[in-house]
């Protein structure tokens, strides 16, 4: 329970002001796409965003089917930011966002993290 409302008063002072916004993360992503998935100093900020909100979002996932919170909170938190466990691979996961952004560049000024939560649930809905 203390983790929903540590997690809960994040999102409620966290500020968009510094928000990672998706032309960045794409520019990132789209040079470790072309480079063979190598990681380089120009590209690891892509590999390290999304795998640590890939992390962070399992982890809601197993905390929040690991308590007995049926509330309504718990079930805006499972809906928007959990995703089940999966093999699928980081790279796949970098490979989609970067796909669905390409197509959508009136996107990119909109903050990367809800976008990279959709790619990986393609595959870990």
């Amino acid at each position: 329970m203390r983790f929903l409302f540590v997690l809960m008063m994040f999102f409620t002072f966290s500020s968009d002001a510094y928000a990672l916004k998706n032309e960045n993360l794409y520019k990132w992503c789209k040079a470790y796409t072309d480079s063979g998935f190598e990681v380089s100093s120009s590209n690891s900020m892509c590999l390290a965003y999304v795998a640590g909100i890939r992390d962070l979002s399992q982890g809601i996932c197993l905390a929040l089917n690991n308590t007995a919170d049926t509330s309504r909170t718990a079930d805006v938190m499972k809906k928007f930011f959990a995703v089940s466990l999966s093999e699928t691979s980081t790279d796949s996961i970098i490979q989609h966002y970067v796909n669905e952004m390409r197509q959508s560049p009136q996107d990119w000024d909109q903050n990367a993290a809800s976008y990279v939560v959709e790619a990986i649930s393609a595959f870990a809905p």
